[in-house]
């Protein structure tokens, strides 16, 4: 096309010469992207007479760095990347000429943010690297959040909750007098450790009845505008096969014939094993969201009486805890492999804020005793 360029990267860019200037694009992934661009930028130009770095806003630069970026990640972390733009990011600094943005608004903004979120940083992560796109094109020389001062921290780190092993005894003591389905969502998390959405990807084909394992290869997320979907582990090292005890594997078998008489009975067909979900939505035999082992758990708290608020995470922080102390500290990497960690210091992290925790209210109670 012309007035339209393509690279040996199968990039391409619009490229225009008016009244004697020449005019370049950035190279992006889309020939119907450059076009947009080409359009837009002609129609400015013989509006104005120019364009210039100054009239280039944060949300441009922004679209474009999305533009490339969602090639690179997940559609699951696309979606959450692109949810906190448009309510945290975009709001605050959208419209404003990207090179009119000065490091004390950045400053503020981030103190703002510090205050209302508890993710602040992540935040001011996603407004950082649309600067530096900014940088990588030649708009502006500077990234004003390189200069912030991190702000005074306003909120308590919020504590991950876990079962002691009394409390968890108790647990899932309650659990078993459950429906056999929901009793199984639960053991599998407390059990194995796996996450939510890996528990909820489950297939019977993922299920060996004779060695007694679980292979993890996927799991249950939401895409793009919350779409649900079964999707790839989000790292290699989440790529698993877990070994499961006796009792579990004899809860399956029989869960596995209970599910196929009541998908017959709502007149539905039983699917493959590699189609058919371990744990699925009663009405239409699809994948059910997650959120449901969140009601499960809730309501084995209000019957044991724990006063904990425990979710799904809490019961795989459970299982670190509870492994690590039963085994000892040097069993770290098998915990790591277990839980599909990418590197045995976010195991080791995790377990030692957990025992920290538990020691500073030992302490606590211990000081209770003299006042």
């Amino acid at each position: 096309m012309k007035n339209i360029e393509k690279n040996q990267l199968g990039k391409y860019r619009y490229y225009f010469k008016y009244k004697g200037k020449n005019y370049k694009g950035s190279w992006c992934n889309s020939l119907a992207l450059a076009r947009e661009q080409l359009f837009e930028v002609q129609a400015k130009v013989r509006k104005d007479g120019f364009i210039d770095n100054k009239q280039i806003t944060f949300r441009q630069v922004h679209d474009w760095f999305m533009e490339d970026h969602k090639l690179r990640v997940k559609e699951s972390t696309l979606n959450k990347e692109i949810g906190d733009c448009k309510n945290h990011v975009l709001p605050k600094f959208g419209d404003y000429p990207i090179a009119s943005i000065t490091v004390d608004y950045c400053q503020s903004v981030y103190d703002e943010w510090a205050i209302e979120l508890g993710r602040h940083d992540i935040i001011k992560m996603y407004a950082s690297r649309v600067f530096k796109e900014a940088i990588r094109r030649d708009i502006i020389s500077k990234n004003p959040f390189d200069y912030v001062k991190k702000p005074k921290e306003h909120k308590k780190p919020k504590e991950r909750e876990f079962l002691e092993r009394d409390e968890f005894i108790t647990f899932m003591q309650a659990a078993q007098k459950f429906d056999i389905e929901k009793y199984l969502m639960v053991r599998l998390l407390a059990y194995t450790g796996m996450r939510r959405g890996e528990l909820f990807g489950l297939t019977w084909a993922d299920i060996d009845f004779n060695s007694h394992t679980v292979d993890i290869n996927k799991g249950f997320t939401l895409g793009l505008d919350n779409k649900k979907k079964i999707d790839t582990p989000k790292t290699d090292s989440s790529y698993r096969v877990l070994k499961v005890d006796t009792e579990t594997i004899e809860l399956l078998a029989k869960w596995k014939q209970q599910q196929a008489l009541r998908i017959r009975t709502n007149n539905l067909r039983v699917k493959r094993d590699d189609k058919q979900f371990i744990f699925a939505s009663q009405k239409k035999n699809e994948f059910t969201h997650p959120n449901k082992v969140y009601k499960v758990i809730n309501d084995l708290i209000k019957v044991t009486g724990i006063k904990k608020h425990i979710t799904p995470h809490g019961l795989r922080h459970t299982w670190t805890t509870l492994f690590v102390e039963g085994s000892g500290e040097e069993n770290l990497m098998i915990a790591q492999k277990q839980l599909g960690h990418r590197s045995v210091r976010t195991t080791q992290d995790i377990y030692t804020h957990l025992t920290e925790d538990k020691k500073s209210k030992a302490i606590d109670i211990f000081l209770e005793g003299f006042k």
